[in-house]
This record gives C-alpha cells, sequence and structure tokens, in this order.
C-alpha cells in the first residue's frame, strides 16, 4: 500500500485513534466487498442488518454512539466500555431493528389453527389457555410478578452495555426528578411517592435527590433543553428513563440527546414490554366460572352501532378522521369535547366511566371504539382494559400493538383487519346483524376481566431489591432505543 494512503484516509476518517486505526483505513479506502474478507479473516464478520459494510463493523461514527461515563466510572470501567457498542454490545446480531419486523417474544402460545369467516376476516383458535405479557397467569393474584417478561427479546439488547465485572449496587432509596410548573431555569424539586402498598415496600423515598440511590427522570416534561441543569450523576448512583407517554412526538423526547443526560441512563421505566422495568397499563385476568347472564336481553336492547369517548381531537395517528369515514357506513356516537353525546347532563370525565357511562354501553351499544392516539409499539392504555370490566361492548381496536398477539382471540375486533374504515364498517354491521356470532364473541369476551397492575414506584422498588447489576445506555442509545422507529405517523386514513 502507498505509505501516503494511511494519512490520506485518516483525514478522511477525523477522531480515529487508537488500535482500531489500521481497519478504519481499510474501511475508509478500500471498496466494501475487499473489506468484507478482510475483515473475516481478521475474525471480525459483520453484523447482519441493513447497512454498509463500515457500518456494520463498527455501528455509529464516534460521535453518535460513543459512551460517555459518568463520575461513578473508574479508569478501569472505562477501559471496559466499548468504543463501539452498537457492535460489541449486540448479544442477537441477526435481531430485526424495524419497528415493522422486529418482534417481542412473550410466554410460547399454545397450538392453534385458523380459519376464514364469509366476511374474510381470519380467526386464530387456541386449544389450550392463552398466555401474553399482558395476562396474568392463572396461578397468581395480582398483576405484580414480572416472571411473564421473561424470554422477551428485543433491539434493547443490542443497545445496553452490561459490566459483568463490576462490583453490585444495592439501591434503597428513590427520588423522582422534574422541573418546577414555572419552567424556571435550574429549578427542579423532587416528588412524593407512594410505596405502602408495594409487595417490596423496603425502599424509601428521599427529597434530595444527589443523594439517593436512584434517581427517576420523566423526559416528557423536560421538553426545553434549556432549563436543564449541569447534572452530574453520582458514583454508583443509577438514572432511570421513566415515561408513560408514547414518543409519536418524537421533539418531547429531544432532551435524551442532550449532553447531560448521554450515556447517562441506567434503565428505563416505559410501556415498552421490552422496557428494563416493564409497566403496561393494564393486564387481563381469566375468570372462572364465567358470569351468567341473560345475553339474549343484553342483545335485544341494543340500538346503536358504536360509541366512543374521545377528549383529545387531533392525534398523530388520525383517529378522528378514521372516525368520519367510519360513520359514513355505522353511526357512531361520539361523547367528549370531540362529539356531541355526553353519558349525563355536563358529564364527560374517566372516573365517571364505570358509575355512568359504562351501563349505557352495556344497554344501548354493540362496539366501543378502543382508538389510541399514537401508533406506536407495544402501546396500549386504559381504553381497551376497562371495557373488561362489566362493559357489554366489543372492542374495535386500533393502535401500533400486535393486538392479536398479546390478547385473547375473539375479544376484540382489529382495524388492521380491513383495507379501510368502509370495510370495516360493513364488518360492524354484518357481525351486529348476526345475533349467535355477536353473543359468542361477548361471551367469550366475559371470560376475562382487568386486573390491578401495581404502581410504576412499586416496579422500581421490586427492581431495586432484585437487580445489583451494573448497565448503561451508551451514548444516544435511549433515543435510539425509545424513540427511533417506534411510531407510525399516517398522512391519511
Amino acid at each position: 500500500m502507498n505509505p501516503r494512503i494511511p494519512s490520506l484516509c485518516c483525514r478522511r476518517c477525523p477522531g480515529i485513534v487508537g488500535r482500531r486505526r489500521l481497519v478504519w483505513v481499510l474501511a475508509c479506502c478500500l471498496p466494501p466487498v475487499a473489506v468484507y474478507y478482510l475483515t473475516q479473516d481478521l475474525g471480525m464478520a459483520p453484523v447482519s442488518g441493513n447497512r454498509t459494510v463500515k457500518d456494520r463493523l463498527f455501528g455509529p461514527p464516534l460521535w453518535y454512539s460513543q459512551p460517555q461515563p459518568g463520575p461513578d466510572h473508574t479508569s478501569r470501567d472505562r477501559l471496559l466500555e466499548p468504543l463501539h457498542p452498537t457492535v460489541i454490545v449486540s448479544r442477537s446480531p441477526t435481531a430485526p431493528t424495524s419497528p415493522s419486523s422486529f418482534s417481542i417474544t412473550p410466554a410460547p402460545f399454545k397450538t392453534y389453527s385458523k380459519n376464514s369467516s364469509s366476511t374474510g376476516v381470519t380467526r386464530e383458535t387456541f386449544s389450550d389457555r392463552f398466555t401474553s405479557p399482558f395476562m396474568i397467569p392463572d396461578d397468581t393474584e395480582d398483576g405484580s410478578p414480572t416472571a411473564e417478561f421473561k424470554g422477551i427479546t428485543s433491539r434493547r439488547e443490542k443497545l445496553v452495555f452490561r459490566d459483568t465485572n463490576a462490583r453490585p449496587v444495592v439501591a434503597r432509596t428513590m427520588a423522582y426528578l422534574f422541573p418546577c410548573e414555572n419552567r424556571t431555569k435550574n429549578c427542579f424539586h423532587t416528588g412524593a411517592l407512594d410505596l405502602k402498598k408495594c409487595r417490596f415496600n423496603n425502599c424509601e423515598v428521599t427529597l434530595e435527590w444527589r443523594d439517593a440511590n436512584v434517581v427517576v427522570f420523566y423526559p416528557f416534561k423536560m421538553t426545553r433543553a434549556h432549563i436543564l441543569p449541569n447534572f452530574t450523576r453520582r458514583s454508583r448512583q443509577r438514572w432511570v428513563m421513566f415515561t408513560p407517554e408514547a414518543p409519536c412526538r418524537a421533539r418531547n423526547f429531544r432532551i435524551l440527546t442532550t449532553p447531560q443526560f448521554i450515556g447517562q441512563f441506567n434503565w428505563s421505566l416505559t410501556y415498552l414490554l421490552d422496557s428494563d422495568i416493564p409497566r403496561p397499563y393494564g393486564k387481563l385476568r381469566r375468570v372462572t366460572p364465567a358470569p351468567d347472564k341473560n345475553y339474549d336481553a343484553v342483545y335485544s336492547s341494543k340500538r346503536v352501532q358504536a360509541a366512543w369517548f374521545v377528549s383529545h381531537c387531533n392525534t398523530s395517528s388520525l383517529r378522528l378522521q378514521y372516525v368520519k369515514r367510519l360513520q359514513k357506513i355505522v353511526p357512531v356516537h361520539v361523547f367528549g369535547k370531540c362529539g356531541n353525546y355526553s353519558c349525563a347532563e355536563g358529564s364527560n370525565k374517566r372516573r365517571e366511566d364505570h358509575s355512568r357511562c359504562f351501563p349505557l354501553l352495556s344497554r344501548k351499544y354493540f362496539y366501543y371504539l378502543a382508538f389510541e392516539n399514537s401508533l406506536c409499539v407495544d402501546y396500549v392504555t386504559e381504553k381497551l382494559f376497562k371495557l373488561f370490566t362489566n362493559a357489554d361492548v366489543i372492542p374495535v381496536v386500533r393502535g401500533g400493538a400486535d393486538y392479536k398477539r398479546y390478547f385473547p382471540p375473539d375479544t376484540f375486533i382489529d382495524a388492521s383487519d380491513f383495507d379501510s374504515p368502509e370495510a370495516l364498517g360493513e364488518y360492524l354491521k354484518d357481525l351486529s346483524q348476526d345475533k349467535d356470532r355477536y353473543l359468542k364473541m361477548l361471551r367469550t369476551k366475559s371470560q376475562y376481566e382487568s386486573a390491578y397492575v401495581e404502581s410504576w414506584p412499586c416496579k422500581l422498588c421490586e427492581k431495586m431489591n432484585k437487580d445489583t447489576g451494573v448497565q448503561w445506555y451508551p451514548g444516544t442509545n435511549m433515543w435510539t432505543w425509545f424513540v427511533q422507529d417506534q411510531c407510525n405517523n399516517p398522512t391519511r386514513v
């Protein structure tokens, strides 16, 4: 090789120093095919994926993914940190990364068979008990155990670095940090958390976040990066990224890419099933025995096709536009700020759902539209779960979760099965006119009920008791995992 080529290549690849200089030179100066075979001989086969050979070998450039060690990292820890964690840390190189293709594997399903109805909708009939991360196993009493999440794999494993040689970290105190209401610069305070009803109740809440073992940040509330103080993570302190919100508006999570937070988070606490601390909005439990109702009377009292309770009209999922097209085929009564109906005079509040709205739903409507405001992976809110408690209606779901995989079959209708809102409307009309088919689905749904799920502080305390390992999200990997390519924002319906 010409002795001048390395220096020229290094000028083309600024910032590349150290032991991998030669390989970077190869990546910059040789054709991709040549680099591929050379690195095969060196035992550095690229990670699978739709990326260039150079990207496969080294992951994102240094300015993007270089870990930012906190003050608790010793010189030995820094030596253990990978230069390019997306390659070195990969536990499953063949795992896909796009939301349309990657899947999360819950507890194995039982065998099932498929059959098609006259409307063209494929149904799945399971021959045994249905299992899912959203289902409480029959042998547990509440929604607190996390054993059903064991075995779930996803792209998070490729974005987290674990130091298996580090000393165990014992954590018992926590603090919840968020900005002051007036968003004044450098003004932050800690919130009160209730741990009295937790199964693990040996954790304590401290108002001095600098001394806490675990600090929880709510980035959705920190939308203005200029108000953030210069945070410094203390030695042996863990930082948790907490949010129940979906990242459909990526700008609300931009602070995850600011210098104060880059490479600093250790755990994630979100609705995503592959979070370090997964906390879904709800769960279902099988009811035994199934309730005995007069389903003929339930069916005969119904008069209107669908109801929808909604307070946010303009959303990224374009659900209002979808419902307007659906209304061309079947009547849909819209309750709340986006419609003209109410359960009672001056009543449109969520806390009155069970006392006033649910009896009305059960008596008058065939379906309820459980449409999410965001079409994001795993994002299933209380809209669906609450319908499994004393509501004799069939949910019609529209969201970004894999409903068929995670929820019992023949208990809901998935809008994604239909090519258009009009096609869905024709199916709803057809099903409501077939008494036997409709009541069969309603009876199946009544075999399940909404179950209690522990609060997120309780889930965090459980994690603090069980996990003493050391891990962190290098660089902007927290943003990559939670925000990047997680949501589908349609431009039309």
